[in-house]
């Protein structure tokens, strides 16, 4: 669902790049060789085994973003998957938090669950709420 929804997420980026602040965490890969595989990584070479360090992690996480053609800022989650833990993150969600730290919106989980358009719906009510969500 990631890859399928890269496109209006880079776009959502664009839009509201200026009014809010953006960060996605690359959790971990999805379907990796040494894993469970799916046809279409094979199909689009998006094949990778499962990352033993940070710095393979952070290979992989980069060649997505260049895959997807992704400009938004990116972090890495630890090695330990702290923000997967903590956040629930995996697989796939949307987290719109304000800048007090309350989170504003949460999306259900992957696959089903990730809507980039409710996302961008409850980014659009808190900006025209006036809030402030730009650091």
């Amino acid at each position: 669902p990631f890859r399928r929804q890269a496109g209006n997420i880079e776009a959502m980026f664009q839009q509201y790049k200026d009014r809010a602040a953006f960060l996605l965490i690359y959790i971990r890969e999805a379907h990796p060789t040494d894993g469970w595989q799916v046809k279409a990584n094979v199909r689009d070479k998006v094949v990778y085994a499962a990352p033993k360090a940070m710095d393979d992690r952070a290979l992989i996480a980069s060649d997505c973003l260049k895959g997807l053609k992704l400009t938004l800022p990116c972090l890495l989650d630890d090695m330990q998957g702290s923000a997967n833990r903590d956040y629930a993150a995996w697989p796939a969600r949307f987290c719109i938090v304000r800048t007090d730290g309350t989170v504003h919106y949460y999306s259900g989980r992957g696959p089903r669950g990730f809507k980039p358009k409710e996302a961008e719906n409850a980014l659009i009510k808190l900006l025209e709420e006036g809030a402030p969500t730009a650091p």
